[in-house]
């Protein structure tokens, strides 16, 4: 039995290799991603989850099968293909090279393997059964997530600010007396966002048992002919303040049309040393962001994502609290369906500024870019956004479609692809006439933009017929109907396609 020596790496900056292009894999991409590796992924079928992160990292993309000459340059490798086979060929030749190799399942053939990981910002927790039962390592992952508090994310930055303090003062704290002295009080107070009074009770507490040198051994530290400064010259730093901190700016990026951004929301990310950015933002808006501003992928797709809300959170605060200006970039409106609030309050319970600048949001632009006004005289005087997320046929589920069967008006449904047939007949069964005219828009504002129309009978029929997919806005209503009346965008590339021939 294999028996593994627990390390940490630091593979920021190295090139690191990722064999295979699936689901499997797309996690181990996302894994080095976030350690700041620069990846390359090898693989004939590369999934979305993979390809749609190359605009925003260093990912090098190789539609093909894997070569030996893959393994050039390469710190480790992750075999993480479907085929036990092949991934037993990269791990062989990568042992030849002297390369580390994990290979995914396959614990022979592996030199290290990937725990399953507890975050906390900087605090990890790995996990593992030496590749006996990862089921077993996810296992006890969730019983952590369930039991270690999110505050520990900020304690560490507090910890790491009272230590730096004590150095400077030339202050020592025996092992034992930091035990005594991070306890359950500190850590509520941490939670609480009063970092400031964390500090103070720490200080107070180490103070207390520290070994404070001699005059004379301060003095004569072979340093040179300076003394060091007597504690009472120095000027420690204060406890954590405002000012210390940096700041979080909450940014819409618009549906997807870069174009969609606000000035405001383009100043940010030319401010920022830290963006933080969702799947559907365009990657040319990360391209006006610093050269030396820090790209994060959080993912945030249905079912899947980089980074979880909690550890998006943390990653804000932890970020803000080391003196970074932080763009948390999200596609639409940051307070429509984006989960903004949970963030803000995240921040504002660590007690760190924040500011939120409004995008344009998917309920409005979508429709409109595919000629339909979610308000017309005559058809509609209000509107209502839900979110399709909340499957219809769930018990206790938060939305009263009776309610809405009879409100009238016009009925937005974002991110709804999926649950579209099962709301289409829960909205019927309470009372809405099925030849209610309806439309879906994938993609709205972009370029990958499609619009199918019919009536709330047959939509999700004709949405699946037509392969839409997410992000997808619905529109239920009477002034659905005018899509085709209105449809400006396909007028507006006609007359450009007439225009490129008459030239």
């Amino acid at each position: 039995m294999t028996s593994y020596f627990p390390v940490a790496l630091n593979i920021e900056g190295r090139r690191c290799l990722v064999v295979g292009g699936g689901a499997v894999a797309a996690r181990k991409v996302d894994a080095l991603l976030s350690a700041g590796a620069l990846v390359a992924v090898v693989a004939p079928e590369i999934v979305p989850a993979i390809a749609e992160r190359a605009p925003f990292h260093t990912i090098e993309l190789h539609r093909r099968g894997f070569e030996p000459g893959d393994l050039a340059d390469v710190f480790l490798v992750v075999a993480a293909t479907n085929d036990s086979d092949v991934n037993a060929g990269v791990a062989a030749q990568a042992r030849s090279r002297r390369v580390l190799v994990n290979a995914a399942d396959d614990p022979a053939n592996c030199d290290f393997i990937l725990p399953a990981v507890v975050r906390r910002g900087e605090v990890q927790i790995a996990i593992t059964t030496g590749a006996r039962s990862p089921a077993l390592a996810r296992h006890l992952r969730e019983r952590l997530e369930d039991r270690v508090p999110r505050a520990y994310g900020l304690l560490v930055e507090v910890l790491a600010r009272v230590r730096d303090e004590l150095r400077r003062e030339g202050v020592r704290a025996d092992p034992a007396s930091w035990q005594e002295a991070i306890d359950d009080e500190v850590l509520d107070q941490v939670g609480r966002g009063d970092l400031e009074g964390a500090i103070v009770l720490l200080r107070t507490r180490l103070d207390r048992s520290a070994d404070v040198p001699e005059e004379e051994d301060r003095t004569d530290s072979g340093a040179g002919d300076d003394p060091e400064p007597a504690p009472d010259a120095v000027h420690p730093e204060a406890p954590l303040s405002v000012s210390d901190m940096g700041r979080v700016i909450l940014a819409g990026a618009g549906p997807g049309d870069p174009g969609l951004i606000t000035v405001a929301g383009q100043r940010a990310i030319a401010e920022a040393d830290v963006v933080v950015y969702d799947r559907l933002v365009s990657a040319s808006l990360l391209n006006a962001a610093r050269g030396d501003a820090r790209l994060i992928f959080a993912g945030k797709a249905r079912g899947r994502s980089a980074l979880s809300q909690t550890e998006i959170n943390e990653l804000l605060c932890v970020e803000a609290l080391a003196g970074q200006v932080v763009v948390r970039l999200k596609g639409g409106d940051p307070f429509v369906f984006g989960r903004g609030g949970e963030e803000a309050l995240a921040v504002a319970r660590a007690g760190i500024p924040f500011t939120v600048i409004p995008g344009v949001t998917a309920a409005v632009a979508a429709p409109a870019f595919a000629g339909i006004p979610v308000t017309h005289r005559g058809l509609a005087s209000a509107f209502t956004v839900i979110t399709g997320h909340e499957d219809p046929s769930k018990p206790g589920g938060s939305i009263d479609w009776e309610a809405l069967a009879r409100l009238g008006g016009t009925l937005v449904l974002l991110m709804g692809v999926e649950t579209l047939s099962r709301i289409t007949k829960e909205l019927i069964a309470h009372g809405l006439d099925p030849e209610t005219p309806a439309a879906v828009v994938q993609a709205g504002s972009t370029q990958d933009q499609r619009i199918v129309t019919g009536v709330l009978a047959d939509i999700a029929e004709r949405a699946r017929a037509e392969q839409i997919r997410a992000p997808a806005t619905t529109v239920v209503g009477q002034v659905a109907a005018l899509a085709d009346q209105l449809a400006w965008r396909r007028l507006d590339r006609l007359n450009a396609a007439v225009r490129a021939g008459a030239e």
